[in-house]
């Protein structure tokens, strides 16, 4: 079983899942074709002209768009993702070091693994008005 992370290979899928909850949890660079996540933006930044779900489709074709921007996207998880974290502007901060994350995950994986403190979430808002509507 090989992580599709990392390429590291694993006799039985319960040691691969073992290894991507422990090793990849800080998964935050997602693709915005097939919502696959990576640790780091140079990874994304390598996979995104291989992508085969952006070869497969246009912009033109892709059915979720953000009525910002007008950037589209395969998956409504994705047009979620972008507006709550470049349109309303969203952050959780760390109440140890004052780090901030677009993303809850992103900071309980920050207090666990880094600040080893408990996992308390610090909500700071700044809201726009922009409304988060389904399409399609």
């Amino acid at each position: 079983y090989l992580c599709k992370y990392c390429e590291k290979s694993f006799a039985h899928r319960p040691n691969l899942s073992r290894h991507i909850s422990e090793k990849h949890k800080l998964l935050r660079y997602f693709c915005p074709f097939c919502d696959t996540s990576f640790i780091r933006k140079t990874h994304l930044t390598k996979h995104i002209p291989s992508c085969p779900s952006k070869m497969k489709k246009r912009d033109d074709d892709l059915p979720y768009g953000c009525k910002i921007c007008e950037k589209k996207f395969t998956f409504q998880t994705s047009l979620r993702r972008h507006i709550r974290e470049k349109h309303l502007n969203i952050r959780f901060i760390c109440p140890h070091c004052g780090m901030t994350f677009t993303q809850k995950v992103s900071l309980f994986n920050h207090v666990e693994y880094r600040c080893k403190g408990p996992n308390p979430v610090t909500f700071m808002e700044k809201k726009k008005n922009v409304e988060m509507e389904d399409e399609g």
